[in-house]
């Protein structure tokens, strides 16, 4: 946490945090759904002060996952790679801003979460 800013905000798929504490607690939890986590750069574009990184992101899925609606995804125990674009602003040797962008659909159906269950038929009742 001391490579970001004070003021840092950072912008993900879950949403959105602003500040140390805030980048904590969303870092966390997702290294807490997935504690055998890894990141993989493939490629790194740097510009003046901003770092394009493609990554490819892997782990296992056991701990709850922040969905971004809000709700919780419970460990599925499955295993995920997805593909990540992650942009990088740096002033005065801290991160200012920290932007994640993966295709969550992608993880979704790696997690088994995607598409959703259908929703159960009702009866409908035949005329006469």
């Amino acid at each position: 946490m001391r490579l970001f800013d004070p003021g840092c905000a950072l912008v993900g798929p879950e949403g959105t945090a602003d500040g140390r504490e805030e980048i904590g607690s969303y870092l966390t939890r997702f290294f807490d759904a997935f504690p055998d986590y890894r990141r993989s750069t493939w490629r790194t574009i740097d510009v003046a002060d901003c770092a394009v990184d493609e990554v490819t992101l892997s782990g296992t899925h056991r701990g709850a996952l922040l969905l971004p609606d809000g709700e919780e995804a419970q460990a599925t125990g499955r295993r995920i790679v997805v593909r990540s674009c992650e942009i990088i602003t740096i002033e005065n040797g801290l991160v200012v801003s920290y932007q994640v962008y993966f295709d969550q659909l992608e993880l979704l159906a790696q997690l088994g979460l995607y598409p959703p269950p259908a929703a159960r038929p009702r009866a409908v009742p035949f005329p006469d």
